[in-house]
């Protein structure tokens, strides 16, 4: 995908929720790609590698370090920023056992691979509803809670976290 709202050098003109709102769009695109077609390991170990490397590594390392909500007094326990984080972790275990079925699934295990369908299946419709509440919910109680001034302090968050090491590194590779 090409946006220039996901081009690290553009972050501080966008804004920080913006690029959180345009990753979502990535993250959805990959969702889109192959809900329809059958069991593919190698899809499955790319889609693998996207949810750690640019969902978790990029995009919720964002979210869960740099939102700074908690600088407007919004608490980071329960509410919408608890659901997130739980969410998230969510995500993680998703990630998690689909990987460990990989392998099973490959040599034949039926079971493994049922359950790397039924993983899918959850993993896709906790997603869907997760961009929602963070593009409806969170998004805009960040708008509204941070002012101006909050959201170019964690513009310039971002924009350091994008060119830091680490996952958000390889960032540019899953948006292309």
């Amino acid at each position: 995908m090409t946006c220039p709202c996901l081009d690290p050098s553009n972050s501080a003109q966008i804004g920080a929720i913006q690029v959180l709102r345009d990753e979502h769009r990535v993250i959805e695109e990959v969702l889109d790609a192959r809900l329809d077609r059958h069991w593919d390991a190698a899809f499955f170990r790319q889609s693998i590698d996207f949810l750690g490397g640019f969902a978790d590594g990029c995009h919720h390392a964002k979210e869960e370090k740099a939102l700074i909500l908690e600088s407007a007094g919004i608490s980071r326990e329960g509410g919408p920023i608890g659901c997130m984080l739980s969410e998230h972790e969510t995500g993680r275990d998703y990630a998690r056992v689909i990987g460990e079925h990989l392998d099973a699934s490959g040599r034949g295990d039926t079971n493994a691979a049922r359950s790397i369908h039924d993983t899918i299946a959850a993993c896709i419709a906790t997603i869907r509803v997760h961009v929602y509440k963070e593009d409806d919910i969170l998004s805009r109680l960040a708008e509204d809670a941070l002012g101006r001034e909050g959201q170019e302090l964690m513009d310039a968050v971002f924009d350091r976290s994008d060119r830091s090491d680490g996952p958000a590194r390889r960032r540019q590779q899953w948006i292309d």
